[in-house]
């Protein structure tokens, strides 16, 4: 313990960017692999702290010299922030460049939609109409920012085909009537906001409801267990019962309801999908 104590702030300094690195190259890494960063992150703490902090703490010049120390200290801090500062205006330098230019436009050209007129701020719904304002067919596409990433694709697709599309979109509030007890989903009203956006598709009788949900909430923990067949827990266990009781109260739950994932832009590590491949299999119901 007293050797734990010893390395305990060298651990601290150094978990926090083998968990984030860790989480970032395997997103859907489990609580045993994060066991296993922070060991590695003890493995690293016991390596610096053995010969870069000791021996530099106790070396024979700088012990009897506390001022020197002092700059020393503030010297390598400000040479940390030069070499910050450097990276960023470095990393600006090559977004700029021609040849990352398309890529660094793809970064913010998520969706065609209106964000002021067609996605809810806060509980009240707001919707806006595509494709064919007259159509007998009506879709509606229900969701958070996936489904607002998911719009252009969907636009197209109504409007070959003839349909009217409805949004029915809010930040940061999944189609699933999962209920996360952190993070923005927790505080953005998310639960008033879903009630009303189904009365809402109620009133509007859609052949076909299209849901769009970030996978995040997927990894939300849960008090409830969802065994497979082989007896084990599924991750995404409380994301399907939560996706059968959005709509087991209504007539959808007998019509077509497509639950769509991995968007055209995607976030972090996540493959990116042929949405004209995905989408081509949504066939509403006769009208």
């Amino acid at each position: 313990f007293q050797l734990l104590g010893g390395l305990s702030y060298s651990w601290y300094l150094w978990h926090w960017p083998f968990l984030v690195l860790g989480m970032v190259l395997l997103p859907d890494l489990q609580v045993p692999g994060k066991i296993l960063l922070a060991l590695a992150a003890l493995l690293a703490a016991a390596l610096t702290h053995r010969f870069l902090e000791n021996p530099i703490r106790f070396h024979r010049y700088l012990v009897p010299r506390p001022i020197a120390t002092l700059c020393l200290g503030a010297a390598l801090s400000g040479l940390c922030f030069v070499a910050a500062f450097g990276c960023l205006r470095l990393a600006h330098a090559l977004a700029s460049t021609p040849q990352m230019g398309q890529i660094s436009a793809a970064a913010h050209d998520i969706s065609d939609m209106s964000y002021d007129r067609c996605i809810s701020r806060s509980a009240p719904v707001k919707t806006c109409e595509f494709g064919v304002r007259t159509a007998a067919t009506r879709v509606v596409l229900f969701g958070d920012s996936d489904a607002v990433q998911w719009f252009n694709a969907v636009e197209r697709i109504a409007a070959a085909r003839g349909w009217q599309l409805t949004t029915v979109v809010k930040f940061g509030c999944p189609a699933a009537d999962v209920r996360p007890r952190e993070g923005f989903a927790a505080r953005a009203r998310c639960a008033e906001w879903r009630a009303a956006a189904l009365q809402r598709i109620k009133a509007i009788a859609p052949g076909l409801v299209i849901m769009a949900s970030a996978t995040v909430y997927i990894r939300q923990p849960t008090r409830r267990a969802f065994p497979t067949r082989r007896g084990r827990p599924r991750p995404d266990g409380p994301w399907r019962v939560s996706q059968r009781r959005e709509f087991a109260w209504s007539r959808y739950a007998q019509h077509p309801c497509r639950p769509l994932t991995f968007p055209p832009v995607s976030p972090g590590l996540f493959g990116i999908s042929r949405p004209s491949r995905d989408a081509a299999r949504l066939q509403p119901r006769p009208p």
